[in-house]
């Protein structure tokens, strides 16, 4: 039986809360997890929570359409897991669930494929770690085909709606600084003619710090950026953050791996691609130091080089003048 309440002084001392650690009124205790307003709380009799904060009301209607959908995915087939949600409280946006429970799949990746772990067991580790990523992609494409909401304010992950949020980021990040002199005016010299293309539900973070295994059963947590449309983004972030991670010297790279998440090419690889390295450009503009410059440098290189790309094959093109 659930005990935990989410009572008014619990939550406002959430809301007030800027440690990691937090002692609330109830006599539980709140740990405070990644950089989201995201606690794994601990009841005063022993059971876990995770207690998410969420930001507005469509923040909180999405991360719950999402957990139900996931639940619905569970019930249907038994190579899925979910969290069960405790407690959904629009009013304070306080969304409370019980821990997915198994194996996150950052952690199996770096099991299988980091250099420094033990030699002696890679071999069954790389193993898990590619089933791990196999099983990742069949719940994803598990989640494309459930049922939308129109009632839900989903996010639009369509190929004209990845296109747009791109081209603002561009347009307000060009004039901070004259290493992007280049995209100044953006969205006004270049405009997206690729055509639209089916469809479906979308994750929209599909990162392996975001799915957990356990027994073999895959599930996912954070349905914060959950969408419509076109499902190629889950692949292509979940490749893209594979491929990162086998470019760090700490890990030695696996082709079997990548197969795990391949798929057609699709130009919409290219538009989420130009996405995440301009959200990942703005991250580190915020930086300083040799590093940081080093890094906006590249990715400024990767985000004229995925532009180039994409002039190339059609799917954007300049405007006339």
């Amino acid at each position: 039986m659930d005990t935990f309440s989410a009572s008014p002084q619990v939550v406002s001392a959430l809301r007030a809360s800027l440690t990691s650690e937090t002692r609330l009124p109830d006599g539980s205790v709140a740990r405070r997890v990644g950089r989201n307003r995201v606690w794994h709380l601990t009841a005063a009799d022993g059971q876990d929570y995770f207690v998410k904060m969420c930001h507005d009301g469509a923040d909180f209607g999405r991360q719950v359409f999402g957990l139900r959908v996931a639940r619905a995915m569970a019930a249907a087939d038994a190579r899925f897991i979910a969290a069960e949600i405790v407690t959904a409280d629009a009013d304070s946006h306080l969304l409370v669930t019980r821990p997915i429970g198994g194996t996150m799949v950052r952690e199996l990746f770096a099991g299988g494929f980091r250099i420094d772990r033990n030699p002696l067991g890679r071999a069954p580790a790389r193993a898990g770690a590619r089933e791990a990523l196999r099983r990742v992609s069949k719940w994803l494409e598990a989640l494309h085909a459930q049922p939308a909401d129109a009632r839900v304010p989903l996010y639009d992950h369509s190929r004209a709606g990845v296109w747009r949020r791109t081209a603002m980021k561009l347009d307000a990040m060009a004039p901070t600084t004259t290493l992007l002199s280049a995209f100044a005016g953006f969205s006004s010299r270049w405009q997206l003619v690729a055509p639209p293309v089916d469809e479906g539900l979308v994750f929209g973070d599909a990162t392996m710090v975001n799915f957990f295994i356990d027994g073999g059963r895959v599930g996912a947590v954070d349905f914060e950026d959950i969408g419509r449309g076109a499902v190629a983004r889950d692949q292509t972030t979940l490749r893209d953050d594979v491929e990162r991670a086998f470019g760090h010297l700490h890990y030695r790279s696996d082709r079997a791996a990548i197969a795990q998440v391949s798929f057609p090419p699709d130009v919409t690889r290219e538009l989420v691609l130009l996405e995440l390295a301009v959200n990942r450009l703005k991250d580190t503009l915020a930086l300083k130091g040799f590093a940081a410059a080093y890094a906006c440098r590249r990715g400024r290189t990767r985000i004229a080089r995925l532009v180039g790309t994409l002039a190339s094959v059609g799917a954007i093109e300049r405007r006339a003048s």
